[in-house]
């Protein structure tokens, strides 16, 4: 029997629809920040509506990814930075 997708494929699939929900608790590590994210957010509330308005392809919010991948690892860097200073304190 042929399988459709090769492991690799199903990996990538997983990982690009949990992207928003990383960057949505990411929004909430730097919710301090939020001004500065603001351009960022308003690309991201763009690709929504979009999508809630139309049925859309999973193709058509690849150019998303990226963004949620800044948001991601900015966050990421953010809870590092608490971390040491916590470590530091003590």
């Amino acid at each position: 029997m042929r399988t459709l997708f090769s492991p690799q494929r199903i990996i990538g699939i997983l990982a690009s629809r949990n992207l928003p929900v990383f960057a949505i608790l990411g929004m909430i590590v730097l919710r301090h920040r939020w001004r500065e994210f603001l351009p960022i957010l308003a690309v991201c509330g763009y690709f929504t509506l979009i999508h809630a308005l139309t049925f859309a392809e999973v193709r058509h919010s690849e150019p998303l990814h990226p963004i949620l991948a800044v948001v991601i690892a900015t966050a990421a860097g953010e809870l590092q930075r608490r971390l040491k200073s916590l470590v530091i304190s003590h």
